[in-house]
């Protein structure tokens, strides 16, 4: 059951990327993603790996979202509308960009530890690939809501 909630996690949060969506304050953008992260912390603390080999894993998959949410904060087109307004909105590259992080994240676990991921890392790769996304993604925004030089 909780796998089946994941995934529809995983689904919502890729859908809200491919809608316009508006850029606002980074501090209110990364609530969610921070949530993500926290309580897939929470779910760590009865957590006991078998060998070291599922904290390297781990140590991976998060590096891997950490990169992700790099590329697609960088390649997700980045717009500001007449009324000075900024938007967002993925597209088929920063949709190819998730799906080869879930893929790379499944080869990870089948290749090293042989499980399906933990709940946990499901949660913390969401909250730190959405968040880092986010702070690239803010800082472009900044850059074109700066006042621009009037021609004179």
């Amino acid at each position: 059951m909780m796998y089946l909630l994941l995934a529809a996690l995983v689904a919502w949060s890729v859908q809200r990327q491919m809608t316009v969506q508006a850029v606002g304050r980074l501090a209110n953008d990364l609530r969610k993603p921070l949530i993500f992260a926290a309580i897939g912390i929470a779910t760590f603390a009865d957590w006991r790996p078998a060998d070291t080999s599922h904290w390297e894993l781990l140590a991976g998959s998060l590096a891997l979202s950490a990169a992700m949410g790099l590329a697609r904060g960088v390649l997700m087109p980045v717009w500001r509308e007449a009324d000075g307004g900024v938007r967002r909105k993925g597209n088929a590259l920063t949709l190819g960009l998730w799906g080869a992080m879930i893929a790379g994240k499944v080869a990870l676990g089948v290749l090293v530890v042989q499980e399906p991921p933990h709940v946990g890392e499901v949660l913390c790769f969401l909250g730190v690939s959405i968040a880092v996304q986010l702070a690239v993604i803010a800082a472009r925004a900044e850059a074109l809501r700066a006042p621009r030089p009037v021609a004179a």
